[in-house]
């Protein structure tokens, strides 16, 4: 095993000098968020301090540490590759210079981190080799990671994937009653055209056809834009569900308000907790020294018809309870957002669009050389009730004439 570790390490050289992968192997690594103390676990194992430190992302390169046991200046017969000191440390990337002093150690980390990384706080997987050398190190090898950092979207204590897909079904049941409310304005719109056609002017009754051909042309239009606002009410359901705004200002302090409601509960549960181990300790004690008398049952396994249903803990049910009230908190804004864009919708494709385009699709479809003779034809009951009329204007005439002779005949 001494021998082992030297000869991986100097293979793990030769790797990198030509480029090629190295050697799969188990590696002590340090992970853990920024500022956790990771690089402080490494000086500990060292003795010495020699990595950087600072506010924010310091670490931003893995630091492979190989750790190299020598004995003591005193105690050494030659001089280690001629090196005067107890402890010095050598970098993969200069192999000609020895550092002595572990303050140009860090100096030089710092230096190699900013040219491969550069100096804006940039993380690059390329790692830094560093050997120590050092009677107070084990022969090991130990790699120091960059600190895991957040994402761009605030982190709740729920995965924020699991949240998307509830709450992402929840924003879908949405869809069907924005496109129920789409068919109901198409119907009473339809409702009205066929209560306007049954009150038409004395000048539409004259004419039939041209009567049923504008009912005709409006239901037609009404029909065409019905398809258009639904794929619209869609869109909007869509873009929803395109993406989950956790940093929407409502919902924002209703997950601070959750949060704290699980820190206030936190002490008060572990409290509990011990309580219940204390509790369950105090039965499960023997009867006496030597073990309870009682004789113990068969246990039958193969009875498994019904189910055992796990009943959940209390830390369980208060998480349980703040995804509800994420959820609803969520739930809510988007079906606000859906009830103020879905009517809006409904009047700007379908109710305006009909209003405005509605003349110059009548006179589109209707105002045609050879569809007006036809449209214009007289129905037979306005020319029959105008014949009838014609008679009747006869008639009244030829009793008036009779009326007048009677006047100017003298009966006596």
């Amino acid at each position: 095993m001494e021998n082992l570790i030297p000869t991986l390490n100097r293979l793990q050289e030769i790797f990198l000098t030509v480029g090629a992968e190295t050697i799969q192997l188990p590696q002590i690594v340090v992970v853990g968020t920024q500022s956790c103390g990771k690089s402080s676990v490494l000086e500990g194992l060292v003795g010495r301090d020699f990595l950087p430190r600072g506010p924010g992302i310091v670490t931003r390169r893995p630091l492979v540490l190989q750790l190299t046991n020598v004995a003591p200046l005193k105690t050494r017969a030659e001089l280690h590759n001629g090196v005067k000191a107890e402890e010095w440390g050598v970098f993969l990337h200069c192999k000609n210079q020895i550092f002595t002093d572990f303050l140009e150690i860090r100096q030089e980390i710092e230096a190699e981190t900013e040219r491969g990384s550069g100096d804006k706080k940039g993380i690059s997987s390329e790692p830094i080799y560093l050997k120590i050398f050092s009677p107070k190190v084990l022969n090991l090898t130990l790699v120091d990671l960059p600190g895991i950092t957040k994402g761009p979207r605030p982190a709740l204590f729920v995965p924020e994937v699991s949240f998307e897909l509830l709450v992402k079904r929840q924003i879908k049941r949405l869809e069907e009653p924005s496109l129920r409310c789409v068919e109901l304005v198409h119907e009473e719109l339809q409702r009205i055209v066929q209560h306007c056609s049954s009150f038409s002017t004395q000048e539409l009754l004259r004419f039939p056809k041209l009567h049923d051909s504008i009912v005709e042309v409006v239901t037609g239009l009404l029909r065409k834009r019905l398809p258009i606002t639904n794929e619209m009410v869609h869109n909007l359901i869509a873009i929803e569900l395109a993406y989950v705004n956790t940093k929407h200002p409502d919902f924002t302090d209703a997950a601070q308000v959750s949060v704290s409601v699980n820190s206030q509960q936190v002490e008060a549960l572990d409290g509990e907790k011990h309580l219940k181990n204390d509790k369950i300790e105090e039965k499960k004690a023997p009867a006496s020294g030597f073990g309870s008398p009682r004789k113990g049952q068969a246990v039958n396994l193969l009875d498994t018809g019904a189910l055992v249903s796990r009943k959940l803990t209390v830390r369980e049910q208060r998480d349980c309870e703040v995804i509800q009230r994420l959820l609803k908190s969520y739930f809510l804004i988007v079906r606000k957002s859906i009830q103020d864009s879905v009517p809006k919708t409904v009047m700007h494709f379908m109710v305006n669009f009909v209003k405005e385009h509605l003349q110059s699709e009548l006179v589109g479809q209707l105002y045609k050389q050879p569809l007006l003779q036809e449209l214009l034809i007289e129905s037979q009951d306005t020319a029959q009730q105008r014949t009838e009329a014609a008679q009747m204007l006869e008639t009244l005439k030829k009793a008036n004439n009779i009326i007048s002779e009677i006047r100017e005949k003298q009966l006596w």
